[in-house]
């Protein structure tokens, strides 16, 4: 019974819900009605203005329980959020996954590509013409820039680079980078 009742609350509330493309509210929605099922059978909870952060960390961890991805439990995070901001005067979640044991990054080991991978895919695009992709590859592995990096490169910076033996890179986040060539 708490179940339905909940679902009227989250109608309710979705009504009036404007943020957001509709796709995105339609996953958000579909995040929320699947932790209200959960909450209504482990915490017998009727009202959606009492969520609190003791209920989201007790589904991150059914959630890793079911074997979901870090990056499925921060969706899932993001709406019930979504919704729960939605109600006035409700501002006690926490904003932080680390807390609740949920964080989208989790680097494993080295992700750079090794001779091997780099020889291979330089050779597949030289067999299909693309010889300045290949270039772009090479630059990318000797300089370590990324690959959107060496594309964004203009004459005058190569120029530069050759005259002053750094290469300036304006990167990711607009970071700008000093790399010393040679």
């Amino acid at each position: 019974m708490s179940y339905q009742t909940l679902m009227q609350q989250l109608d309710r509330i979705h009504r009036h819900a404007r943020q957001g493309s509709i796709l995105t509210r339609r996953r958000y929605h579909d995040a929320m009605r699947r932790f209200l099922h959960y909450v209504s059978e482990i915490y017998k909870l009727q009202k959606i203005a009492n969520v609190n952060s003791k209920h989201l960390k007790s589904y991150v961890e059914y959630l890793k329980e079911q074997g979901r991805k870090p990056g499925y439990i921060v969706t899932e995070l993001a709406g019930i959020r979504y919704y729960c901001d939605q109600i006035p005067g409700r501002h006690n979640l926490t904003s932080d996954n680390a807390k609740l044991g949920a964080s989208k990054r989790q680097r494993v080991g080295d992700r750079a590509w090794n001779k091997e991978e780099l020889a291979d895919i330089v050779q597949a695009a030289v067999r299909k013409g693309k010889t300045w992709l290949a270039d772009v590859l090479i630059i990318a592995a000797e300089v370590g820039q990324r690959i959107h990096e060496v594309i964004r490169l203009y004459r005058s910076d190569a120029e530069r680079a050759l005259k002053t033996c750094e290469l300036t890179i304006k990167g990711k986040g607009g970071l700008v980078r000093r790399v010393p060539l040679g």
